[in-house]
Protein backbone atom coordinates (compact mmCIF):
# COMPACT_ATOMS: atom_id res chain seq x y z
CA UNK A 1 0.00 0.00 0.00
CA UNK A 2 1.33 3.41 -0.94
CA UNK A 3 1.77 6.84 1.14
CA UNK A 4 -1.68 8.53 -0.60
CA UNK A 5 -3.83 5.15 -0.29
CA UNK A 6 -2.81 4.96 3.50
CA UNK A 7 -3.51 8.68 3.66
CA UNK A 8 -7.07 7.91 2.39
CA UNK A 9 -7.68 5.40 4.90
CA UNK A 10 -6.70 7.65 7.78
CA UNK A 11 -8.70 10.26 6.58
CA UNK A 12 -11.94 8.37 6.32
CA UNK A 13 -11.81 7.23 9.74
CA UNK A 14 -14.53 9.01 11.87
CA UNK A 15 -11.56 9.21 14.45
CA UNK A 16 -8.79 11.72 12.63
CA UNK A 17 -9.72 15.15 12.24
CA UNK A 18 -7.03 15.81 9.47
CA UNK A 19 -4.01 13.89 8.36
CA UNK A 20 -1.30 15.14 5.22
CA UNK A 21 1.34 13.57 4.75
CA UNK A 22 4.76 15.12 6.74
CA UNK A 23 6.71 16.22 4.15
CA UNK A 24 10.57 16.48 4.04
CA UNK A 25 12.20 20.15 3.72
CA UNK A 26 16.09 20.89 3.29
CA UNK A 27 18.13 23.81 2.92
CA UNK A 28 18.47 26.12 -0.20
CA UNK A 29 21.30 27.99 1.20
CA UNK A 30 24.11 28.62 -0.81
CA UNK A 31 27.25 26.81 -0.29
CA UNK A 32 30.75 27.92 -1.11
CA UNK A 33 32.50 30.85 -1.91
CA UNK A 34 30.59 34.21 -1.48
CA UNK A 35 31.88 37.14 -3.27
CA UNK A 36 31.63 40.58 -1.07
CA UNK A 37 29.80 42.26 -4.35
CA UNK A 38 26.94 44.09 -2.50
CA UNK A 39 23.89 43.16 -4.72
CA UNK A 40 25.16 39.57 -5.31
CA UNK A 41 21.90 38.18 -3.11
CA UNK A 42 19.73 39.61 -6.22
CA UNK A 43 21.77 37.49 -8.34
CA UNK A 44 19.13 34.47 -8.23
CA UNK A 45 21.22 32.49 -11.08
CA UNK A 46 23.84 32.59 -9.42
CA UNK A 47 22.53 31.89 -5.56
CA UNK A 48 19.31 31.05 -5.35
CA UNK A 49 17.56 30.82 -2.26
CA UNK A 50 13.83 30.47 -2.73
CA UNK A 51 12.31 26.95 -3.27
CA UNK A 52 11.17 25.45 -6.72
CA UNK A 53 8.37 23.30 -7.56
CA UNK A 54 11.14 20.37 -7.37
CA UNK A 55 12.80 21.54 -4.85
CA UNK A 56 16.41 22.46 -6.32
CA UNK A 57 17.52 25.68 -6.08
CA UNK A 58 17.72 26.53 -10.18
CA UNK A 59 20.79 28.47 -10.02
CA UNK A 60 23.94 27.03 -11.89
CA UNK A 61 25.68 26.13 -8.86
CA UNK A 62 27.95 29.29 -8.87
CA UNK A 63 29.41 29.36 -5.42
CA UNK A 64 30.18 25.57 -4.82
CA UNK A 65 32.10 25.82 -8.69
CA UNK A 66 34.16 29.61 -7.05
CA UNK A 67 35.90 26.86 -4.60
CA UNK A 68 37.29 25.27 -6.90
CA UNK A 69 38.31 28.50 -9.77
CA UNK A 70 37.20 31.92 -10.30
CA UNK A 71 38.39 32.54 -13.44
CA UNK A 72 41.37 33.86 -15.64
CA UNK A 73 42.75 36.63 -16.91
CA UNK A 74 44.32 35.15 -19.34
CA UNK A 75 40.79 33.65 -20.86
CA UNK A 76 39.03 35.82 -23.46
CA UNK A 77 34.99 35.70 -24.93
CA UNK A 78 34.04 38.10 -27.38
CA UNK A 79 30.64 40.28 -27.26
CA UNK A 80 28.96 40.31 -30.51
CA UNK A 81 26.88 42.73 -29.45
CA UNK A 82 25.38 46.12 -29.18
CA UNK A 83 28.90 47.59 -27.61
CA UNK A 84 29.91 47.43 -24.05
CA UNK A 85 30.30 50.43 -21.93
CA UNK A 86 33.97 49.19 -21.25
CA UNK A 87 34.25 51.93 -19.03
CA UNK A 88 32.02 50.40 -16.17
CA UNK A 89 33.29 50.11 -12.84
CA UNK A 90 32.33 47.00 -12.93
CA UNK A 91 33.56 46.04 -16.04
CA UNK A 92 36.67 48.04 -16.91
CA UNK A 93 39.52 45.35 -14.82
CA UNK A 94 38.04 42.70 -17.08
CA UNK A 95 37.80 44.42 -20.86
CA UNK A 96 40.51 42.68 -23.36
CA UNK A 97 42.75 45.38 -24.37
CA UNK A 98 44.84 45.33 -27.38
CA UNK A 99 48.12 46.37 -26.15
CA UNK A 100 49.04 47.42 -29.30
CA UNK A 101 46.96 49.96 -29.86
CA UNK A 102 46.55 51.31 -26.68
CA UNK A 103 50.25 52.21 -26.22
CA UNK A 104 50.68 52.86 -29.70
CA UNK A 105 50.52 55.75 -31.78
CA UNK A 106 46.83 57.93 -32.10
CA UNK A 107 44.91 57.19 -35.21
CA UNK A 108 47.63 54.60 -37.09
CA UNK A 109 46.73 51.22 -37.02
CA UNK A 110 50.04 50.10 -34.71
CA UNK A 111 49.22 46.50 -35.27
CA UNK A 112 48.42 46.46 -38.34
CA UNK A 113 45.73 44.15 -38.58
CA UNK A 114 43.10 46.67 -40.49
CA UNK A 115 41.80 48.53 -37.98
CA UNK A 116 43.24 51.96 -36.32
CA UNK A 117 42.74 51.88 -32.52
CA UNK A 118 41.18 48.73 -32.12
CA UNK A 119 41.94 49.62 -28.24
CA UNK A 120 38.93 47.11 -26.77
CA UNK A 121 37.50 45.55 -30.35
CA UNK A 122 35.77 47.19 -33.17
CA UNK A 123 32.50 48.49 -34.53
CA UNK A 124 31.05 47.25 -37.80
CA UNK A 125 27.72 48.75 -37.09
CA UNK A 126 29.24 52.22 -37.53
CA UNK A 127 32.36 51.42 -39.33
CA UNK A 128 34.72 52.48 -36.39
CA UNK A 129 36.63 51.23 -33.73
CA UNK A 130 34.47 52.11 -30.78
CA UNK A 131 32.76 49.54 -29.44
CA UNK A 132 31.51 51.40 -26.87
CA UNK A 133 27.68 50.69 -25.85
CA UNK A 134 24.33 52.30 -27.62
CA UNK A 135 21.85 50.38 -26.17
CA UNK A 136 22.82 48.51 -22.77
CA UNK A 137 22.38 44.89 -24.17
CA UNK A 138 25.66 44.37 -24.97
CA UNK A 139 26.89 45.33 -21.70
CA UNK A 140 24.31 43.45 -19.84
CA UNK A 141 25.39 40.51 -21.14
CA UNK A 142 29.49 41.67 -20.68
CA UNK A 143 28.25 41.65 -16.93
CA UNK A 144 26.65 38.15 -16.38
CA UNK A 145 29.79 36.61 -18.47
CA UNK A 146 32.63 38.33 -16.06
CA UNK A 147 31.83 41.69 -14.29
CA UNK A 148 34.57 41.74 -11.76
CA UNK A 149 33.95 39.69 -8.57
CA UNK A 150 34.53 39.99 -5.39
CA UNK A 151 35.98 43.99 -5.79
CA UNK A 152 32.87 45.21 -3.29
CA UNK A 153 31.39 46.92 -6.12
CA UNK A 154 27.63 45.81 -7.27
CA UNK A 155 27.36 42.57 -9.10
CA UNK A 156 29.29 39.57 -9.71
CA UNK A 157 29.74 37.77 -13.30
CA UNK A 158 30.56 33.80 -13.71
CA UNK A 159 33.81 34.71 -13.79
CA UNK A 160 35.40 37.30 -11.40
CA UNK A 161 38.70 37.15 -13.69
CA UNK A 162 38.30 37.08 -17.41
CA UNK A 163 38.37 39.21 -20.71
CA UNK A 164 35.39 40.40 -22.26
CA UNK A 165 36.17 41.36 -26.28
CA UNK A 166 33.63 44.27 -27.47
CA UNK A 167 32.17 43.74 -30.64
CA UNK A 168 30.26 45.92 -31.52
CA UNK A 169 27.45 44.84 -34.97
CA UNK A 170 24.14 46.59 -34.30
CA UNK A 171 23.62 50.07 -36.04
CA UNK A 172 21.60 52.90 -33.84
CA UNK A 173 18.45 51.41 -35.50
CA UNK A 174 18.44 48.20 -33.44
CA UNK A 175 19.77 46.08 -36.31
CA UNK A 176 22.80 44.06 -36.91
CA UNK A 177 23.35 42.63 -40.37
CA UNK A 178 24.97 39.42 -41.35
CA UNK A 179 27.63 41.16 -43.46
CA UNK A 180 28.70 43.01 -40.00
CA UNK A 181 28.49 40.21 -37.72
CA UNK A 182 30.87 37.79 -40.43
CA UNK A 183 33.24 41.32 -40.32
CA UNK A 184 33.44 40.62 -36.59
CA UNK A 185 33.84 36.77 -36.55
CA UNK A 186 36.65 37.47 -38.59
CA UNK A 187 38.44 40.27 -36.57
CA UNK A 188 38.29 36.81 -33.81
CA UNK A 189 39.68 34.59 -35.99
CA UNK A 190 42.36 37.47 -36.98
CA UNK A 191 43.11 37.99 -33.19
CA UNK A 192 42.70 34.28 -32.12
CA UNK A 193 45.74 33.67 -34.80
CA UNK A 194 47.64 36.63 -33.47
CA UNK A 195 47.30 34.26 -30.08
CA UNK A 196 44.73 36.24 -28.10
CA UNK A 197 43.22 33.31 -26.22
CA UNK A 198 39.20 33.70 -27.46
CA UNK A 199 37.56 31.05 -25.94
CA UNK A 200 34.30 31.62 -27.16
CA UNK A 201 31.80 34.09 -28.69
CA UNK A 202 28.69 35.43 -27.38
CA UNK A 203 25.46 35.39 -30.11
CA UNK A 204 22.53 36.87 -28.21
CA UNK A 205 21.05 37.32 -31.16
CA UNK A 206 18.89 36.31 -34.04
CA UNK A 207 16.44 35.99 -37.01
CA UNK A 208 13.70 33.61 -38.44
CA UNK A 209 13.79 32.54 -42.48
CA UNK A 210 17.39 33.84 -42.38
CA UNK A 211 19.46 30.84 -43.11
CA UNK A 212 23.15 31.82 -44.60
CA UNK A 213 25.57 29.94 -46.49
CA UNK A 214 28.30 32.30 -45.43
CA UNK A 215 27.21 33.28 -41.53
CA UNK A 216 27.15 29.80 -41.39
CA UNK A 217 30.85 29.00 -42.96
CA UNK A 218 31.81 31.88 -40.45
CA UNK A 219 31.11 30.33 -37.54
CA UNK A 220 31.96 27.12 -38.71
CA UNK A 221 35.53 28.93 -39.47
CA UNK A 222 35.73 30.22 -35.76
CA UNK A 223 35.06 26.06 -34.71
CA UNK A 224 38.04 25.34 -36.57
CA UNK A 225 39.79 27.78 -34.27
CA UNK A 226 38.70 26.03 -31.17
CA UNK A 227 36.56 28.84 -30.32
CA UNK A 228 32.99 27.82 -29.16
CA UNK A 229 29.96 30.29 -30.33
CA UNK A 230 27.29 30.39 -27.97
CA UNK A 231 23.65 31.34 -29.41
CA UNK A 232 20.60 32.25 -27.96
CA UNK A 233 17.24 30.25 -28.68
CA UNK A 234 15.13 33.07 -29.39
CA UNK A 235 12.15 34.45 -27.34
CA UNK A 236 9.21 33.49 -29.63
CA UNK A 237 8.33 30.42 -27.19
CA UNK A 238 8.40 28.58 -30.80
CA UNK A 239 9.91 25.06 -31.42
CA UNK A 240 13.02 25.87 -33.52
CA UNK A 241 13.41 22.26 -34.39
CA UNK A 242 10.40 23.53 -37.04
CA UNK A 243 10.89 27.07 -37.44
CA UNK A 244 14.41 27.50 -37.38
CA UNK A 245 16.01 30.13 -35.31
CA UNK A 246 19.65 31.53 -36.63
CA UNK A 247 22.09 31.44 -35.98
CA UNK A 248 21.27 29.05 -33.15
CA UNK A 249 20.01 26.53 -35.33
CA UNK A 250 22.87 25.56 -37.67
CA UNK A 251 23.85 22.36 -37.16
CA UNK A 252 28.01 23.19 -36.90
CA UNK A 253 29.99 21.18 -33.62
CA UNK A 254 31.23 24.39 -32.11
CA UNK A 255 27.16 25.84 -31.76
CA UNK A 256 26.13 25.30 -27.97
CA UNK A 257 22.01 26.69 -28.11
CA UNK A 258 20.56 28.06 -24.97
CA UNK A 259 17.00 28.37 -23.97
CA UNK A 260 16.25 30.34 -21.08
CA UNK A 261 14.72 29.22 -17.67
CA UNK A 262 12.77 31.12 -14.93
CA UNK A 263 13.91 31.08 -10.91
CA UNK A 264 11.21 27.91 -10.51
CA UNK A 265 13.10 25.81 -13.02
CA UNK A 266 11.24 25.79 -16.04
CA UNK A 267 11.27 26.82 -19.25
CA UNK A 268 10.32 30.79 -19.43
CA UNK A 269 6.83 31.41 -20.86
CA UNK A 270 8.88 33.47 -23.73
CA UNK A 271 11.96 30.90 -24.34
CA UNK A 272 12.04 29.10 -27.95
CA UNK A 273 13.15 25.20 -27.80
CA UNK A 274 13.71 22.44 -29.64
CA UNK A 275 14.85 18.96 -28.86
CA UNK A 276 17.60 18.82 -31.10
CA UNK A 277 18.18 22.35 -31.46
CA UNK A 278 18.28 23.68 -28.45
CA UNK A 279 20.94 22.10 -26.33
CA UNK A 280 20.32 22.71 -22.45
CA UNK A 281 18.68 25.49 -20.62
CA UNK A 282 20.15 28.47 -18.25
CA UNK A 283 19.07 31.08 -16.00
CA UNK A 284 17.04 33.98 -17.88
CA UNK A 285 14.56 35.66 -16.49
CA UNK A 286 14.98 38.83 -14.34
CA UNK A 287 18.63 38.72 -14.45
CA UNK A 288 20.40 41.65 -12.44
CA UNK A 289 23.58 42.60 -14.52
CA UNK A 290 25.52 45.90 -15.35
CA UNK A 291 24.05 47.96 -18.08
CA UNK A 292 24.80 51.88 -19.98
CA UNK A 293 21.35 54.08 -20.44
CA UNK A 294 23.94 56.48 -22.17
CA UNK A 295 24.00 58.62 -19.19
CA UNK A 296 26.34 56.37 -17.39
CA UNK A 297 27.32 52.99 -15.74
CA UNK A 298 24.61 51.15 -13.88
CA UNK A 299 22.84 47.83 -13.18
CA UNK A 300 19.09 46.65 -14.61
CA UNK A 301 17.44 43.53 -14.71
CA UNK A 302 16.41 42.09 -17.96
CA UNK A 303 14.87 39.03 -19.17
CA UNK A 304 15.35 36.75 -22.51
CA UNK A 305 17.45 34.26 -23.71
CA UNK A 306 20.16 36.75 -24.60
CA UNK A 307 20.57 36.36 -20.92
CA UNK A 308 20.87 32.66 -20.86
CA UNK A 309 23.24 32.35 -23.56
CA UNK A 310 26.20 34.40 -21.62
CA UNK A 311 25.64 32.27 -18.56
CA UNK A 312 26.83 29.67 -20.72
CA UNK A 313 29.44 31.58 -22.39
CA UNK A 314 30.64 32.17 -18.89
CA UNK A 315 30.72 28.70 -17.82
CA UNK A 316 32.72 27.57 -20.62
CA UNK A 317 35.87 30.64 -19.97
CA UNK A 318 35.71 29.55 -16.50
CA UNK A 319 36.33 25.81 -17.09
CA UNK A 320 39.13 27.13 -19.69
CA UNK A 321 40.91 28.74 -16.88
CA UNK A 322 40.38 25.08 -14.35
CA UNK A 323 41.25 23.03 -17.26
CA UNK A 324 43.41 25.06 -20.12
CA UNK A 325 44.83 22.31 -21.64
CA UNK A 326 41.34 20.78 -23.14
CA UNK A 327 39.62 22.27 -26.03
CA UNK A 328 36.47 23.17 -27.23
CA UNK A 329 35.20 19.74 -27.83
CA UNK A 330 35.68 18.73 -24.34
CA UNK A 331 34.65 22.10 -22.96
CA UNK A 332 31.29 21.68 -24.90
CA UNK A 333 31.25 18.15 -23.22
CA UNK A 334 31.36 19.23 -20.23
CA UNK A 335 28.84 22.00 -20.44
CA UNK A 336 25.91 19.47 -22.09
CA UNK A 337 27.27 16.50 -19.54
CA UNK A 338 26.90 18.59 -16.82
CA UNK A 339 23.17 19.61 -16.72
CA UNK A 340 20.86 19.22 -13.89
CA UNK A 341 18.11 16.91 -15.70
CA UNK A 342 14.85 18.70 -15.58
CA UNK A 343 11.14 17.58 -16.05
CA UNK A 344 10.35 20.76 -17.68
CA UNK A 345 12.80 20.70 -20.60
CA UNK A 346 12.50 17.14 -21.35
CA UNK A 347 11.72 17.24 -25.07
CA UNK A 348 12.18 21.15 -25.07
CA UNK A 349 16.01 20.25 -25.31
CA UNK A 350 18.72 18.39 -27.10
CA UNK A 351 19.80 17.35 -22.84
CA UNK A 352 17.16 18.24 -21.34
CA UNK A 353 19.12 20.06 -18.42
CA UNK A 354 19.67 23.11 -17.25
CA UNK A 355 23.58 24.61 -16.64
CA UNK A 356 24.81 23.13 -13.45
CA UNK A 357 28.57 24.70 -13.24
CA UNK A 358 29.92 23.09 -10.32
CA UNK A 359 29.29 19.35 -12.06
CA UNK A 360 30.35 20.60 -15.43
CA UNK A 361 33.92 21.47 -13.61
CA UNK A 362 33.91 18.52 -11.26
CA UNK A 363 33.45 16.08 -14.15
CA UNK A 364 36.58 13.93 -15.16
CA UNK A 365 36.40 15.93 -18.65
CA UNK A 366 38.24 14.34 -21.69
CA UNK A 367 41.74 13.15 -20.57
CA UNK A 368 44.96 14.72 -21.10
CA UNK A 369 46.55 12.50 -23.44
CA UNK A 370 43.93 11.28 -25.59
CA UNK A 371 45.03 13.48 -28.59
CA UNK A 372 42.72 11.29 -31.08
CA UNK A 373 39.33 11.41 -29.18
CA UNK A 374 38.97 7.48 -29.12
CA UNK A 375 38.12 7.37 -25.55
CA UNK A 376 41.40 6.05 -24.31
CA UNK A 377 45.47 7.07 -23.75
CA UNK A 378 47.29 4.26 -26.11
CA UNK A 379 49.92 4.17 -28.55
CA UNK A 380 48.11 5.87 -30.99
CA UNK A 381 48.15 9.42 -28.86
CA UNK A 382 52.05 8.29 -27.82
CA UNK A 383 52.70 8.58 -31.70
CA UNK A 384 51.46 11.78 -32.25
CA UNK A 385 52.85 12.86 -28.98
CA UNK A 386 56.10 11.96 -29.26
CA UNK A 387 55.83 13.52 -33.10
CA UNK A 388 54.75 16.68 -31.37
CA UNK A 389 57.89 16.31 -28.38
CA UNK A 390 60.49 15.72 -30.67
CA UNK A 391 59.80 19.50 -32.76
CA UNK A 392 61.27 22.67 -31.76
CA UNK A 393 58.98 25.22 -30.41
CA UNK A 394 58.81 27.43 -33.44
CA UNK A 395 57.84 24.63 -35.70
CA UNK A 396 55.35 23.31 -33.01
CA UNK A 397 53.24 26.36 -33.20
CA UNK A 398 49.88 25.83 -31.75
CA UNK A 399 49.30 21.54 -31.79
CA UNK A 400 46.34 21.56 -30.43
CA UNK A 401 45.34 18.57 -27.64
CA UNK A 402 49.42 18.50 -27.14
CA UNK A 403 49.65 21.11 -25.03
CA UNK A 404 48.61 20.09 -21.93
CA UNK A 405 49.39 22.56 -19.52
CA UNK A 406 48.32 25.26 -21.53
CA UNK A 407 52.00 27.29 -21.43
CA UNK A 408 52.21 27.24 -25.33
CA UNK A 409 54.88 24.87 -25.68
CA UNK A 410 54.66 20.89 -25.84
CA UNK A 411 57.59 20.06 -23.30
CA UNK A 412 58.53 18.05 -20.42
CA UNK A 413 55.41 19.50 -18.33
CA UNK A 414 53.56 17.86 -20.54
CA UNK A 415 54.91 14.51 -21.11
CA UNK A 416 55.07 13.99 -17.49
CA UNK A 417 50.88 14.68 -17.75
CA UNK A 418 50.71 12.23 -20.75
CA UNK A 419 52.79 9.82 -18.65
CA UNK A 420 50.12 9.81 -15.52
CA UNK A 421 47.39 9.45 -17.69
CA UNK A 422 49.16 6.84 -20.49
CA UNK A 423 47.18 3.65 -20.32
CA UNK A 424 43.48 5.42 -19.07
CA UNK A 425 40.44 3.54 -21.20
CA UNK A 426 37.87 6.13 -19.70
CA UNK A 427 38.22 8.94 -20.90
CA UNK A 428 34.82 10.67 -21.90
CA UNK A 429 34.63 10.52 -25.84
CA UNK A 430 32.57 12.98 -28.17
Amino acid sequence: MGAYELLDLIKASSLVKEAELDHKKWLLDCNGTIPNDPRFSEQWSLCNNQETSTGSRADISATEAWNIETGSNTKVVAVIDTGVDYLHPDLEANMWINHAEANGISLVDDDDNGYVDDIYGIDTGEDDSDPMDIDGHGTHVAGIIAATGNNGIGITGINWNAQIMALKGFKPNGYMYESDEIELIDYCLGMKERGIDIIAINASYGCTDCYSNIERDAINAAGQAGILFIAAAGNDYTDIDAAPFYPASFELSNIISVAATDRKDRLADFSNFGASSVDLGAPGYAILSTYYDGSGPGYAYMSGTSMAAPQVAGATALLAASYPWEDAVCRKMRILTGVDLIENLTGKTLTGGRLNLYTSLTLSGCCPGDIDRNGMVDLGDLGSFAHGFTLSRDQQGYLAGMDFDGDGDIDGYDLAIFSENFGRTDCASW
